[in-house]
């Protein structure tokens, strides 16, 4: 069974093993494909880490053993006691960091805290792909060799925060990680929530409390890049997102750009998922179009742009350089994954956005930003 050193855990904010700590083996679940070790202090469960073939997890605990050390000990008074498995241990929160990597499925690294929701490299943004445990092992080894000691000093400190809920508007600029030394910068250009607040008329198909945010382009090891220096900059193509790294601080925000009366937002457009309704709705930004009795031009939500990530852009790092470096988008729309494929913003469906204007009496350029 792989597992990192405790020479290696410092790099990953993570804490090492105590001499005195005792490892124990859990009973795994009949649909693991990996080994489940637990390290205790006394009655106190410290860590636990799921190693295989389909994945590498290290995450911290402080979960309360029984006595006869076969029970998890609830965590209030109206619990109960249940057996200690790699599946009951799974379910149960952990405390600080947590170092998660999936080698099968949709491969991807996250180094985050915890108990803040706060992230500190997530691969989906520089596109690195793990697909076995040896090529983890030889990811660690240069993650390791490539630590600094302000990269030390640096998770350190990021290893000991807080929970906090911040307040978050529409036109707020944020700063985020592109991976753990580089930076992006990106603006909030709609609240999807707040037009639920004041009730306006919309094509509510996004799950949670979702935002528009749009991603400028530079990529930068600068923490103080400025409102100033980022208000003329070209942007990616905004993209629905959930306010979770908004909400809990992750992004943090830099300053504010008021919104103009047209941003580059989302064009949508489907069948009413309403099964009591038939109708086509559309809806950018603010704008909403509703045609009773009619239906969709193309297939069954092609165009609906109808899902929230919990991410800005896959792989975003490598497109990110590839558009400054054209000085436009070009190579953003250029790609083939299905989330392009479904945008109508996309030049390559020109056609079908002036028929879909056609059909609601509009123009492509009332909807597209200038």
């Amino acid at each position: 069974m792989y597992e990192l050193t405790n020479v290696q855990r410092p790099c990953f904010g993570l804490r090492p093993v105590e001499p005195h700590w005792i490892s124990m083996e859990l009973k795994p679940s009949p649909y693991h494909n990996h080994t489940t070790i637990a390290y205790r202090d006394g009655l106190t469960l410290r860590k636990v880490i799921f190693s295989g073939k389909d994945r590498y997890t290290e995450t911290e605990l402080n979960e309360q053993l029984s006595e006869d050390l076969k029970y998890l000990l609830p965590k209030t008074d109206k619990g109960k006691p249940v057996l200690l498995t790699a599946a009951s241990l799974e379910k149960r929160g952990g405390t600080g960091m947590c170092l998660a990597c999936v080698f099968s499925r949709s491969p991807s690294i996250d180094l985050y805290h915890q108990e803040s929701q706060c992230c500190w490299y997530d691969s989906v943004y520089d596109g690195t792909s793990i697909s076995s445990p040896e090529t983890f092992a030889a990811w660690v080894e240069q993650w390791c060799a490539e630590t600094t000691r302000e990269d030390l000093d640096a998770i350190a400190v990021f290893a000991q925060r807080k929970r906090v809920h911040v307040k978050y508007k529409e036109g707020d600029i944020f700063r985020f990680k592109l991976n753990r030394r580089l930076y992006g910068y990106g603006r909030i250009v709609l609240d999807y929530g707040l037009m639920r607040k004041r009730k306006e008329p919309m094509h509510d198909v996004l799950m949670g409390k979702s935002l528009d945010c749009a991603v400028y382009h530079i990529v930068t090891e600068r923490e103080d890049v400025t409102v100033e220096e980022l208000q003329n900059l070209p942007c990616l193509p905004s993209t629905h997102i959930m306010d979770n790294h908004l909400y809990y601080g992750d992004f943090v925000i830099i300053g504010n750009i008021p919104l103009r009366e047209k941003e580059d937002w989302p064009i949508m457009y489907s069948d009413s998922v309403n099964i009591r309704e038939q109708a086509v709705h559309l809806q950018c930004g603010r704008l909403h179009r509703c045609l009773p009795g009619a239906k969709a031009l193309f297939g069954w939500r092609q165009f609906s742009q109808g899902s929230t990530k919990f991410y800005l852009h896959y792989r975003m790092l490598p497109t990110l350089l590839a558009c400054i470096e054209a000085g436009s988008n070009d190579p953003y729309w250029g790609k083939k994954a299905s989330n392009f494929d479904c945008d109508l913003r996309n030049p390559r469906h020109r056609a079908e956005l002036e028929q879909v204007c056609a059909q609601f009496g509009l123009t492509p350029e009332e909807l597209l930003a200038p």
